[in-house]
């Protein structure tokens, strides 16, 4: 969404539901195998790499909509969180391309969040 500064407004709304959405079938497809079997495990809650991401304890002082705002305000905005400069944020169907310059090394990286 261009101009995308505030989770309120209704074409964010709207794109923050799409990105929720994709996130889900994401997860849904990481614990699972092909024929349907669980592979994850128990390994959910104890912060281990799980297919396409990271997992935590449970989250319990915040509502499920807080922590999604703040999970795509940090998607969006990584140079407030880490040491990057020149950020382009891109969404692209089914996933938001972020291209940035780490700033101690001066390379350029994408990244890919879906």
């Amino acid at each position: 969404v261009p101009g995308f500064q505030d989770a309120s407004w209704p074409a964010s709304r709207v794109h923050i539901a799409r990105l929720h959405a994709a996130w889900e079938a994401t997860q849904d497809q990481a614990a699972h195998g092909p024929h349907g079997k669980t592979t994850a495990g128990s390994q959910m809650a104890t912060g281990a790499s799980v297919g396409m991401g990271w997992t935590s304890p449970e989250v319990t002082s915040t509502t499920l909509d807080g922590l999604w705002a703040a999970m795509v305000y940090k998607a969006r905005y990584p140079q407030k969180f880490m040491g990057v400069s020149n950020v382009t944020v891109v969404d692209r169907p089914g996933f938001v391309a972020r291209p940035m310059t780490i700033n101690p090394t001066g390379k350029r990286s994408e990244e890919h969040i879906y």
